[in-house]
């Protein structure tokens, strides 16, 4: 009966702490957010509320994919039911940013569902509730980070579940979103080809995320815009940029600041230029990235097949929530590989992290030898994130002058960043050895 009213109290207390976050989101998002972002999404927002979703691309500059403004559709839609006239002021700004306040507190529950097991849960729930990140980017931003992060944290779990066809359907979703969910696809495909029926489950997986792209893109493809709306959602890496668009990652360090973004300033450093030996930035970059997702998958598939030591009573207790916690840490290094060593990277493409690392930290603690520490790492980057984005796009006039954009803290933190994610490439590396 005590271990039952525990269990009572846990889940209230949990269920407390969704709905604050979400009270705390709510009151935060009638006051504002991005104002690029918010401008650009309302444009998109215009078009389709005069010519509908199979026009938007053609009378617009929309550059996100069709599930995506289908979303915004939604909200285009909530707004004119609740009487909305003009496209600007709270009302608006709240049903913009409903859908991705909605996507936090799914990846809440997606958290809790890791770590019930545990007797002590709730601070997780808290973490993932009202961690700053995660609010500073849907209730203030208005970015749909979390709704690409739902799919793709709920297709690692269905996967790592041996549920395939839905972890494609997810997967598909979170693409759909933003192309930024497919960083976590390499590290789906091995996990289905570690299992036992590998072409079976990568069917079902294919047939899953080729369903829902069909669904997405092919109405696009039959009205003859299909050529188009692959350009839009190209269209920000094809050509040269920055080595680094407001991303406080190594090139930030490398170029100390210089070669930073900086809005309505000529291109000074494109990427695309010879700096050693004849290679461009992008062509360094591209291969940094590609030998660290090599690295990272290299240690993935190490630390899952790690518990072939234990003993048999060891292996049925640990060797799943092993497996679940180095895939799910495996998953955030690679998003931070994609924040950290390409050019072109932006602030928020650390998101990814922060979300799969609240996850590990949630299984590991049903180990008897977490892994690497994984609040720490979580807690670690998520401080970090949250410093980006605020020197990045600070809420407050009183933050600019001193802190945001200002080049030493960027160096300061960008060095921060780059010893942290090369600590939790190590540690992953060296997780076999400790988890003995």
């Amino acid at each position: 009966m005590t271990g039952q009213r525990r269990g009572g109290s846990e889940i209230r207390l949990y269920w407390i702490i969704i709905a604050a976050g979400l009270i705390l989101r709510l009151i935060i998002a009638p006051w504002g957010g991005h104002p690029g972002d918010l401008a650009s999404m309302t444009g998109w927002a215009t078009a389709l509320d005069a010519h509908g979703l199979s026009a938007v691309y053609a009378t617009s500059d929309a550059n996100y994919p069709p599930l995506a403004l289908a979303i915004l559709s939604t909200s285009c839609w909530g707004y004119r039911l609740l009487g909305g006239g003009e496209w600007a002021g709270p009302l608006w700004w709240v049903m913009l940013k409903l859908p991705i306040i909605l996507a936090d507190m799914g990846i809440g529950l997606l958290i809790w569902r890791l770590a019930q097991r545990h007797k002590r849960v709730t601070w997780l729930a808290a973490s993932v509730a009202l961690n700053p990140v995660l609010i500073y980017l849907s209730a203030w931003w208005g970015q749909y980070e979390s709704l690409y992060m739902l799919g793709a944290l709920a297709a690692l779990t269905a996967v790592l579940e041996d549920r395939p066809w839905w972890a494609g359907v997810a997967l598909g979703l979170g693409v759909m979103i933003k192309l930024q969910a497919a960083v976590i696809a390499p590290l789906v495909l091995l996990v289905l080809l570690s299992g036992p029926r590998r072409i079976v489950a990568c069917s079902r997986f294919g047939v899953g995320l080729a369903m829902v792209l069909l669904v997405a893109v092919g109405p696009f493809v039959w009205i003859g815009q299909g050529e188009l709306v692959i350009r839009r959602l190209v269209a920000v890496i094809a050509g040269p940029n920055w080595p680094t668009i407001n991303a406080l990652n190594a090139w930030y360090l490398a170029t100390g600041g210089t070669g930073n973004w900086a809005y309505n300033q000529p291109l000074t450093w494109p990427d695309t230029a010879p700096i050693i030996a004849g290679f461009s930035a992008r062509t360094i970059g591209t291969a940094m990235l590609s030998v660290w997702t090599l690295s990272i998958l290299a240690m993935s598939r190490r630390g899952m097949t790690s518990s072939g030591s234990l003993g048999q009573e060891e292996k049925t207790k640990k060797a799943p929530w092993i497996r679940w916690a180095v895939c799910l840490q495996s998953g955030a290094l690679l998003y931070l590989g994609v924040f950290m060593w390409p050019t072109q990277a932006h602030e928020r493409y650390a998101f990814g992290a922060v979300v799969l690392l609240a996850g590990a930290a949630a299984v590991a603690r049903q180990t008897d030898k977490p892994l690497v520490r994984p609040s720490l790492f979580y807690s670690l980057i998520t401080v970090l994130c949250t410093v980006n984005l605020l020197w990045a796009a600070p809420f407050a006039g009183w933050m600019e002058g001193w802190f945001a954009g200002e080049h030493v803290i960027g160096s300061i933190v960008a060095l921060m960043f780059v010893l942290s994610v090369v600590w939790g490439g190590y540690q992953l590396y060296r997780y076999p050895a400790a988890s003995q």
